[in-house]
């Protein structure tokens, strides 16, 4: 199911984002930004000054907050439909540590999504 409704958001916030961002989108990489960067650099002009910004967030999974993720669902118009089937998704999300045969209890978490890579990817891109 996450494959079905990763595909609807994507369909919506890919018209949505700068066609300059990489991050967290299929078929774009780092290795793009820099090409664009070169080519900046190496084109003159009028005024010869050129500026980029490269933010690379850390673990951003473990970061996005629930709540963050619903607003801007309904900021860029998703379908109700599909922001209720994630916010349910999202809400109650309990996980453990484990190390060797020992675990955690679990533990409930406001931020973080799962680790499906295409669903966690478009929801994080909505989250910046």
């Amino acid at each position: 199911m996450e494959w079905i409704i990763a595909a609807r958001i994507r369909d919506v916030i890919d018209t949505k984002l700068a066609q300059q961002q990489s991050g967290f989108r299929p078929v774009h990489s780092t290795l793009d930004q820099l090409l664009h960067l070169r080519a900046a650099l190496t084109r003159p002009t009028p005024d010869s000054r050129t500026g980029a910004v490269f933010v690379d967030y850390a673990k951003p999974f473990d970061t996005v907050d629930h709540d963050r993720i619903v607003s801007a669902m309904r900021e860029m118009d998703i379908p109700p439909h599909i922001i209720r089937w994630s916010a349910s998704f999202l809400k109650g999300r309990q996980g453990r540590v484990r190390v060797n045969s020992k675990s955690s209890l679990p533990q409930c978490y406001s931020t973080a999504a799962c680790h499906k890579e295409q669903f966690s990817a478009h929801l994080c891109s909505l989250s910046s």
